[in-house]
């Protein structure tokens, strides 16, 4: 959803989350989760983070 413009607070409280998969976002948004990022706390604990479709 390219409207979509951070994840959700709760998505960290997801411990069993084992694989998650980012499509058709900005730049800027996968920059958020990647290590470093702003939002990168929410995703940490996912072992699996795919994005595809990035622009």
């Amino acid at each position: 959803c390219p409207s979509l413009k951070m994840l959700p607070e709760g998505l960290s409280s997801i411990t069993t989350l084992k694989e998650l998969k980012i499509e058709s976002m900005p730049k800027a948004f996968k920059e958020r989760l990647e290590k470093g990022g702003e939002d990168f706390y929410k995703v940490e604990h996912v072992p699996s983070i795919i994005f595809q479709n990035i622009w």
